[in-house]
């Protein structure tokens, strides 16, 4: 029960933190408008041809829009976890602005909820990821994509800034948005992966 307790305690402190953080440095500056389907993502990834956009998701803290995202598959997906599909792409169409600080302390606050810390068995790749994000402004995106074998490559408003580690980091650091356990938000979890969504398990070796 005590343990419990403090597990809901820190997801109370990160909940409060992260609002802060998103009022601090995104709410002053200039929004972009309401985004859709038509207006945001294309049909298909734009920096790998044979991924078809899936889904398309509204990320909310406490109710504010703070980006919107889409998740790109292959045509036709044979495995039932997300986690085996390859290649995928997650982009993300930022609302307001974001220092490369915040996705470094973020990251590492979600990743640290799994019990097999993935924030410490990938220490050494998170910290190459550090050195590749940009200053996000309005209207702005980063796409992930995890190809097998090439690791995570990161791309910013479409050109590439650099790829890092292996599959298993690959994974571990979309399961930031894609785990059925440990995700950013769940209702956003499963608006992104529909029928997928549960049995959306990381394993982690």
């Amino acid at each position: 029960m005590y343990t419990n307790y403090i597990k809901l305690l820190n997801k109370i402190i990160y909940t409060a933190f992260s609002y802060v953080l998103l009022l601090n440095s995104s709410l002053l500056a200039e929004s972009v408008e309401f985004c859709d389907l038509d207006n945001c993502f294309n049909k298909q990834q734009l920096v790998e041809e044979k991924l078809n956009l899936k889904s398309f998701a509204n990320f909310r803290y406490w109710g504010i829009s703070a980006y919107y995202a889409a998740l790109y598959t292959p045509k036709t997906i044979d495995q039932k976890n997300i986690f085996d599909v390859k290649p995928k792409a997650l982009e993300i169409y930022y609302k307001y602005s974001f220092e490369p600080k915040d996705f470094k302390v973020s990251s590492r606050e979600v990743l640290k909820e799994n019990p097999k810390r993935p924030d410490l068995k990938f220490k050494n790749c998170l910290e190459e990821l550090d050195n590749l994000y940009k200053p996000i402004a309005p209207g702005d995106r980063y796409t992930i994509v995890h190809t097998e074998n090439e690791g995570l490559a990161l791309y910013h408003n479409h050109a590439l800034l650099g790829k890092v580690c292996d599959d298993s980091f690959a994974n571990a650091y979309l399961s930031i948005w894609l785990s059925n356990e440990y995700s950013l938000k769940s209702s956003f979890q499963n608006d992104l992966l529909g029928e997928l969504a549960e049995s959306a398990d990381l394993e982690i070796y």
